[in-house]
């Protein structure tokens, strides 16, 4: 699937959420209304769609009883009879909706007028005939619905394993290179500069990706290094950086599509990739490479051009070797699995290699890092994301339960047995629906 199957699939997920969301709105309207509870949903899942036209009419009043729906559905007939006693004609009902007579209408509006009138002055054989199409037309809006976020979920599902493989593919494609004569030499540590440029991948991205010469640079000035360690360990100075870097990255989306925003900052300081991949000794610099990298970042991408520069190529390859280091599906690949390990090696020895170069600061790091696995503080942040994870689960679970539609259809998302139940209807109910709207084609065509 090439990038346009993949932007209507994303278009399509686009519409299908907007259709879900407009008919939820109506959908807690009937619920409000009817008081409906996550119970009649579970009890209506025993009969198909069909099975209400079929049912006594000692069931079908068993179940309003059962749900306490007998009374609203009494009030509402009661108040259809009245409507029925001022039924107009087909012609006064035109008039009503500012037509003059049915030749200003075309044959599709005429059929949808008529369908609008025959549902509104619909007549029944009684309060029992009545109650059973209000039942029927109830159940079928909960299969309705669920249909309609059963193809979201799928679309979605869709979507998210398309670009699982497209990065996939493309990580695959970027590691091959470790294959070629020409890159091994970058990784080996010949002259980078007379080697050739890639045709996909320039030699910026490939250099940011294998060697961080641009990072070791950046911290071979003792001034700087002096000032990295004091801001790292200044609060006030790790917030501004934070902030600094977003506005400058916020600043450069708007000029042209760049490849890091605001939520990746924040991963990049909750990353520690010295604790995740250097050997123990190096624990007492948690946080610290990433500090460096966002350093690095505020102090050289400040330009507003629309042109892409050496520095950009380092920025981007920073983000992607960071996924790849900790995208633990990619050692499924069995293609790149010696690829893969070549670079975590190489990875591993940059990053000792830059904090050496903080060896006389190391005494330092090891008393005040809070985020020293051992430190005090580590802990007690710990605890307080725990905390605050918890709380946000917690309010998510409060705000499904206050939300009407949300509510009722609980055990669907969490009962797989009973999921499974309602799919088998949704599978029956979209069959039928789009037999229906085939033979109304067919119709359609033949009139014409």
């Amino acid at each position: 699937m090439n990038q346009e199957d993949l932007e209507q699939l994303k278009e399509s997920l686009n519409m299908s959420k907007e259709l879900m969301d407009m008919t939820k709105n109506m959908m807690a309207d009937t619920v409000k209304r009817l008081e409906l509870t996550g119970e009649f949903v579970s009890f209506m899942s025993q009969y198909d769609l069909e099975d209400i036209k079929t049912l006594p009419d000692e069931t079908i009043s068993s179940i309003l009883d059962s749900f306490h729906l007998t009374n609203h559905y009494k009030e509402d007939y009661q108040k259809h009879q009245k409507v029925l006693e001022k039924k107009p004609t087909f012609s006064d009902y035109l008039k009503d909706c500012g037509y003059e007579n049915e030749e200003e209408l075309s044959q599709d509006e005429k059929k949808m007028l008529e369908s609008e009138y025959e549902e509104i002055y619909r007549e029944y054989d009684g309060m029992e005939s009545y109650n059973r199409e209000m039942l029927y037309q109830l159940y079928r809006d909960i299969i309705s619905y669920l249909s309609l976020v059963y193809q979201y979920e799928a679309v979605s599902a869709q979507v998210s394993e398309l670009n699982r493989k497209r990065n996939e593919a493309s990580i695959v494609d970027l590691l091959s290179l470790m294959k070629e004569e020409t890159w091994k030499k970058i990784i080996d540590g010949e002259d980078y500069a007379s080697l050739p440029v890639n045709r996909k991948y320039n030699r910026d991205y490939i250099e940011g990706l294998f060697k961080l010469q641009y990072l070791k640079d950046y911290v071979s000035n003792e001034f700087i290094q002096k000032r990295l360690v004091q801001n790292f360990f200044d609060k006030r100075a790790s917030n501004y950086l934070m902030e600094r870097v977003k506005e400058i990255v916020r600043r450069l989306n708007k000029k042209k599509e760049y490849p890091i925003n605001s939520h990746s900052i924040q991963i990049l300081f909750s990353h520690m990739v010295e604790e995740a991949f250097l050997p123990e000794s190096y624990y007492c610099y948690n946080g610290f490479i990433s500090f460096i990298f966002l350093s690095y970042l505020k102090f050289n991408i400040t330009s507003d051009s629309n042109k892409r520069t050496k520095e950009d190529g380092y920025i981007i390859s920073f983000i992607r070797l960071l996924h790849i280091l900790y995208d633990t599906r990619l050692l499924e690949l069995t293609e790149i699995t010696e690829e893969l390990e070549t670079l975590r090696s190489i990875s591993i020895q940059n990053f000792i290699e830059i904090l050496d170069t903080f060896s006389p600061y190391k005494e330092q790091f090891e008393t005040y890092n809070i985020l020293h696995p051992e430190s005090k503080e580590r802990i007690m942040l710990a605890e307080n994301r725990r905390k605050e994870k918890e709380a946000i689960i917690q309010k998510n679970i409060k705000k499904k339960t206050q939300d009407p539609v949300d509510r009722i259809f609980t055990l669907f998302y969490e009962d797989e047995e009973l999921r499974q139940v309602y799919i088998n209807h949704i599978k029956k109910f979209e069959k039928s629906e789009k037999e229906k709207e085939e033979n109304e084609e067919e119709e359609s065509e033949g009139n014409d």
